[in-house]
């Protein structure tokens, strides 16, 4: 027989644990501030799935939205689409990837108008290669060599560019170097060494930089990371609230009160303090526990440690933490 909602829920946190009652992965977050200037606010992950972030459901924070486990989405600037002979952007299939100003070496990658004026020039011939190198069609006259898109500054110890590092045209290197090398995958353009890090419009800004309603010329690439979105931000404030950094109105909350099985949800934060909306990092046990009750923390229902998983209040037990 099916169990309803919730209190099936609740049957399958229980199986979820070991006979000895020590709550596994499913209590275990990191609260990662390695993107924030201020090192205040940030994301809360997964410790198990670190792609696995709170998100207030929804998007637009309301009274009473469930708090989920959720990837990062990507964003319209970061999304491509490999075409016939080129690089165009996902959402604007008007815009293609372009060398400013020219196939020449060190020449910023942007974002352009497709075949402008009506014919495809050479520095918009782009394809990615099965060595995973983006080059143009045509070697350069000078260089006498293929011309491929590059990181610049390189790649630094681990794998990784730095964030915002800025894509260029450079000349092929003889065999392929992790700075020239990436991958497609479902739409975005990742660096193969370390595919945390993707081809990104830089700020959104695809259609470049406008004065007077002129487009003078197009958005630049970097690399960078998924954006968190502004559903997805929190900081942990003095007074015990788990805030949400840009609705600052909204605070974390145990629906109903400190009970194991309550689900955390977004609510209008109080003045008065209630203790089902204060709360405490443990960042040694990775653990969000209650302060009034810190036997209770916070945990994904039913140990679903996938998108779309349900944060709730649940017993924690220190004997696996």
């Amino acid at each position: 027989m099916a169990l309803p909602g919730r209190i099936g829920a609740l049957v399958v946190a229980v199986l979820a644990m070991t006979p000895h009652g020590r709550v596994l992965q499913s209590s275990q977050f990191i609260f990662d501030t390695s993107h924030s200037e201020d090192k205040k606010s940030g994301l809360i992950q997964l410790a198990s799935n670190t792609k696995l972030r709170f998100n207030v459901k929804g998007g637009q924070p309301k009274e009473g939205d469930p708090v989920v486990l959720w990837e990062c989405s990507p964003g319209n600037h970061e999304i491509f689409t490999l075409g016939n002979g080129d690089i165009k952007m996902g959402a604007y299939a008007d815009r293609c990837l372009n060398v400013e100003g020219g196939a020449n070496a060190g020449h910023r990658i942007i974002t352009w108008p497709c075949s402008h004026n009506g014919k495809q020039t050479e520095h918009e011939q782009f394809s990615l290669g099965k060595d995973g190198r983006i080059k143009l069609k045509k070697k350069h006259s000078l260089e006498k060599k293929h011309m491929c898109i590059n990181v610049k500054g390189g790649i630094e110890d681990g794998g990784s560019p730095a964030l915002g590092a800025e894509l260029i045209l450079w000349p092929c290197a003889d065999t392929p170097q992790p700075n020239e090398v990436f991958v497609f995958d479902e739409g975005q353009i990742k660096l193969k060494s370390n595919q945390d890090f993707h081809f990104n419009v830089a700020g959104g800004n695809v259609e470049g930089v406008h004065d007077e309603g002129t487009k003078e010329k197009g958005g630049f690439l970097v690399m960078w990371t998924c954006n968190a979105g502004s559903h997805e931000v929190f900081e942990f404030r003095e007074t015990g609230q788990i805030r949400l950094k840009n609705h600052p109105d909204h605070c974390l909350n145990s629906a109903g009160g400190l009970v194991p099985g309550n689900p955390i949800v977004s609510w209008p934060c109080s003045n008065t303090l209630n203790t089902n909306e204060l709360f405490a990092y443990d960042k040694k046990r990775k653990v969000i526990h209650s302060i009034e009750a810190p036997s209770l923390g916070f945990n994904v229902a039913g140990a679903n440690l996938a998108v779309g998983g349900d944060i709730v209040l649940w017993s924690l037990d220190d004997g696996e933490l």
